[in-house]
């Protein structure tokens, strides 16, 4: 029943929607196909971090480089 991950864009269109009172937790998240303890967890952290908290990277990639010198500049102490 439930869609494949969502863009930012959709997930901010959703919860833009259930702000301006177009639906309640439980029928915005149907049409989004999202469980509504997804959706309410978008919505707090709309509100807790703006629209930019979807867009955010979570994983951080480093240089080979860098992480040679954060070795180096480990093990020289």
């Amino acid at each position: 029943m439930y869609k494949k991950r969502l863009s930012p864009e959709e997930k901010i269109h959703f919860i833009e929607k259930y702000k301006r009172g177009e639906g309640s937790y439980a029928s915005i998240a149907a049409d989004a196909g999202v469980d509504r303890r997804s959706f309410r967890q978008w919505v707090r952290n709309y509100d807790a971090c703006g629209p930019d908290v979807f867009f955010k990277r979570h994983h951080q990639h480093y240089s080979v480089e860098f992480k040679e010198t954060a070795i180096h500049d480990y093990l020289s102490g």
